[in-house]
């Protein structure tokens, strides 16, 4: 089972017949004395929950009987499309989880984080990260599992890319932001340029270690460049339930397993795949639980000045929840936050809607507003990966989310 870039045509386990899709992001990560390499025959397993198979939204009122593909993980492939924003500034996924899950030889406080973009990217072609962008993963240390989000990040680290050279690489600059304090990273801990990996690399895959703080804990693991994209989707079949239910088509429901179309199979997304030891979260503190959110920006022509273009947490709330691509375009503006707005309260509007058309009662479609906004995803490194084990006081999906 792999996760390379898929090329057109090509077949697993040399049987047409038998071509596979894998069922989990595969390691980027594997271990040796002093790096990591993607294994061949054997490959460690990262991200076994990483992959939408068939599973419910029970948890916002779709009846048992509907079946669809529950994601360990967050996914917006397609979600508030404007005309300002490349694919290359589209998120489509964002995992986070224990490494030691699905590496047991894993340093047992190393965490993965996983930013997917560029959706729907062609087998055998090569995709750029936008070098007019900012891509970051942002983590705020949380007192516990009950805590309300306050959707302010403690921890940045924000990745940005040159132009690419004559091999198709593009040169990486790291940013960790931490409070006041901001450093600037462009050479991994070899004094070389931080790299992404070409789609003609992609079996053989670079992951640059970089130092971010002194001692054992303080380097971290980054991969940028295209993989399989490892949902299983049925995306056509979902606008179709969506519309139904919403009234703005007719009722239908979801495929069988057996039927249900893969929509992402072939197809390649854009990865930044980082290991961060738990300690380089933590600054000063003891912190185990973490929320955790991804977003893209990108500089405004005429004021210069970086405006956020899209953002992902917790999986499905947007795609589920929000219809209209003004109201998604605005949720990716201004989400996660608990100020409030005018644009805010039509998206609540909306997703009000949307919750009773469900047939949730107004307490419940309160609650689940209440528990599922702001749009971060939880995450307690405590215990084993798995996403939405369990529930806090406010009803969101708090304890070892991925």
């Amino acid at each position: 089972m792999d996760c390379s870039p898929r090329f057109e045509g090509e077949t697993r386990n040399g049987d047409p017949a038998k071509t596979t899709r894998p069922a989990r992001l595969v390691a980027f990560f594997a271990p040796t004395s002093s790096s990591f390499r993607q294994q061949n025959e054997s490959q460690q397993e990262i991200g076994n929950h990483c992959i939408c198979l068939v599973g419910r939204f029970d948890g916002i009122g779709l009846d048992r009987n509907y079946h669809q593909a529950a994601c360990d993980s967050s996914f917006g492939s397609d979600d508030g499309d404007i005309d300002t924003r490349s694919r290359a500034l589209s998120l489509t996924d964002l995992y986070v989880f224990r490494e030691v899950d699905q590496n047991p030889s894993a340093a047992s406080d190393d965490l993965v984080f996983v930013m997917n973009t560029n959706p729907r990217s062609l087998a055998r072609q090569q995709y750029f990260f936008s070098r007019e962008a900012q891509y970051d993963f942002k983590v705020t240390r949380v007192a516990n599992n009950n805590s309300v989000p306050t959707a302010v990040a403690d921890v940045i680290l924000r990745f940005t890319f040159s132009a690419p050279d004559s091999n198709f690489r593009q040169k990486m600059t790291l940013t960790l932001i931490e409070g006041n304090r901001t450093r600037t990273i462009t050479q991994t801990s070899a004094g070389r340029p931080i790299l992404t990996t070409p789609v003609k690399a992609g079996e053989n895959p670079l992951i640059n270690q970089v130092r971010v703080a002194s001692g054992n804990n303080g380097v971290i693991s980054i991969f940028a460049g295209l993989r399989e994209d490892p949902f299983f989707f049925d995306v056509d079949q979902f606008f179709r339930v969506r519309a139904g239910i919403a009234g703005l088509g007719p009722s239908v429901g979801f495929r069988t397993p057996e039927e249900a179309q893969d929509f992402t199979k072939d197809l390649n997304v854009n990865s930044i795949v980082v290991r961060v030891p738990r300690r380089v979260l933590q600054g000063t503190t003891r912190a185990t639980t973490f929320d955790s959110w991804a977003t893209i920006a990108i500089r405004n022509p005429r004021t210069r000045q970086f405006e956020k273009m899209e953002q992902m947490g917790r999986p499905g709330i947007n795609e589920v929840l929000i219809l209209t691509q003004t109201n998604l375009a605005a949720y990716n503006r201004l989400q996660p936050t608990r100020a409030s707005s005018s644009a805010l309260t039509k998206i609540a509007r909306e997703a009000t809607g949307t919750l009773k058309a469900l047939g949730n009662s107004d307490a419940r479609t309160t609650a689940l507003l209440k528990a599922l906004l702001p749009d971060v995803m939880r995450i307690d490194t405590a215990g084993p990966s798995g996403y939405a084990n369990a529930l806090n006081s406010l009803g969101a999906p708090s304890e070892d989310d991925c």
